[in-house]
């Protein structure tokens, strides 16, 4: 939950750095794990590239303030795992970590502070943006959205909602409603 004082701005330019280091040591050096997890799931480097996929090597502690929270003893936890930014039209909105290990407990968390608790991808030969009228399919696991998407050569919709216990935003809520979802 953010605070009434939460500024937007601060958790962008932080979670914006953190999304560009953890994209450099996913490419750096001694990556060997993470970039061999992907691949066995799937995921072409080219595509991790263009997604800006990431790894935060060891989990940590920030401090609230310094991401937008106001004053304050919170801190932010940032998880151990791969780092999946949502982006879109080159602001982002969200952050999530997925720990791919296998004592890596729950699937993906959303890190605070981000704006959406689901990605919306849209794929197709022409681009994003609206397409044509063809029911979007609702993704819960992170990885296997990802995969959906990096494959789909076709127009159409992915919704990935990683955390099925965070409730999903008003207007992918009407869309969901609006036209009959495949659901995987």
């Amino acid at each position: 939950m953010k605070p009434s004082s939460f500024d937007a701005a601060a958790w962008r330019k932080k979670a914006g750095a953190f999304v560009i280091r953890c994209h450099h040591h996913l490419f750096g050096k001694n990556n060997e794990d993470p970039l061999a997890y992907l691949f066995t799931r799937g995921i072409k480097n080219e595509f991790a590239k263009k997604m800006l996929l990431g790894w935060n090597k060891f989990s940590q502690e920030r401090p609230g303030e310094n991401w937008g929270f106001g004053p304050g003893p919170e801190k932010i936890v940032l998880q151990k795992g791969l780092v999946i930014p949502y982006i879109v039209e080159k602001e982002l909105k969200s952050v999530f970590i997925y720990p791919y290990e296998p004592a890596g407990g729950k699937g993906a968390v959303m890190v605070p502070g981000s704006l959406s608790s689901c990605m919306v991808l849209h794929t197709g030969p022409e681009g994003p943006g609206p397409k044509k009228k063809e029911a979007p399919v609702l993704v819960h696991d992170l990885m296997q959205g990802l995969l959906l998407f990096q494959e789909k050569k076709e127009s159409g919709c992915i919704i990935i909602h990683p955390d099925p216990e965070t409730p999903v935003d008003e207007a992918l809520k009407a869309l969901l409603e609006s036209s009959e979802k495949k659901l995987l």
